[in-house]
């Protein structure tokens, strides 16, 4: 699994390092993503009432149809708490980093622009960065993985779309949930797992 998760990375550098030729398009945005109603009873004074999220969004295409995209999310300290904390082998729970941090989603897949309608689907990595602040911080959580699917517009230089990504703590779930998608007693199974770690965003993007 280690050794799929560094080609997956290696395969996502060397996208973005290709030369760019006369097809192929760089773009940056903004995102926005409305944190789930799960997760607003936690939410503490020190966050302000936060109940949305701001991505930052990098992607490159090529061949009028390749797509890869780096996406950073910031997460607020109570959401990072969240993710970071976890049962120990004795069955103990251990809290998590009350840090604000980044969300990264690393994805690769293909984009068909028809007209002024574009859309997407892209699978990939995910991790965690925690803000170290004044002490340093030994997180060494996995890499998860995502499935992501975008529909929007494009308007010449600029766009918006809205996507959804649904998370997976492991290639090894994704691939046993999406396999769920193709078996007729498996499938609401599936759906429903899809549907709970899906992260729904608008993305504004300019077309570089």
């Amino acid at each position: 699994m280690k050794k799929l998760t560094i080609l997956i990375v290696i395969a996502v550098m060397i996208t973005f390092a290709v030369p760019v030729f006369s097809a192929d398009q760089w773009e940056i945005g903004l995102s926005w993503t409305p944190i789930p109603g799960g997760d607003q009873s936690t939410k503490s004074k020190d966050e302000g009432g936060m109940d949305s999220i701001t991505g930052f969004h990098f992607g490159y295409i090529w061949w009028h149809i390749g797509y890869a995209t780096w996406d950073a999310l910031v997460m607020p300290p109570f959401i990072i708490a969240g993710m970071t904390s976890y049962q120990d082998d004795q069955g103990n729970w251990q809290p998590g980093y009350y840090r604000p941090g980044f969300l990264n989603l690393f994805d690769v897949g293909g984009r068909l622009n028809i007209g002024p309608f574009v859309a997407s689907a892209e699978m990939g990595i995910n991790n965690i960065y925690i803000y170290q602040g004044d002490s340093p911080v030994e997180y060494s959580g996995d890499f998860g993985a995502n499935l992501r699917l975008g529909a929007g517009l494009k308007f010449d230089w600029w766009g918006v779309s809205v996507t959804g990504t649904s998370v997976f703590p492991s290639f090894k779930k994704m691939i046993h949930v999406v396999g769920g998608l193709f078996s007729s007693d498996n499938r609401r199974w599936s759906i429903n797992e899809i549907k709970g770690g899906l992260i729904p965003s608008i993305l504004l993007v300019l077309y570089l």
